[in-house]
This record gives C-alpha cells, structure tokens and sequence, in this order.
C-alpha cells in the first residue's frame, strides 16, 4: 500500500515478492550484522590475558 500511495522518486516500478526464507530470516539478518560489525569475515586479535 505504501508503495502504491508513494511510489519511488526514480518512477521505475519496483516489484514486491514474499520472502523465501521464512522462519530463518531472523537469524540471517542477525548473522549478516554481526558479521558486518566484526569487519565481514577479517580474522579479530583475541585480547590478552
């Protein structure tokens, strides 16, 4: 509905689809941040102690 009543400045159509991941979209969102926020994929020095 929000993209009939607004459509996007470009004026190109956009077509929605349902997701195909279902109930693991959840943890492939979360593992796609993290692995955003620890530099995606880069090995991290381990603290010393």
């Amino acid at each position: 509905r929000a993209l009939a009543a607004e459509p996007p400045v470009s004026g190109r159509p956009l077509r929605v689809l349902p997701a195909g991941l279902g109930g693991d979209a959840v943890a492939i969102g979360a593992v796609a941040r993290a692995r955003a926020e620890l530099g995606a994929g880069e090995i991290q020095p381990t603290p010393a102690g």
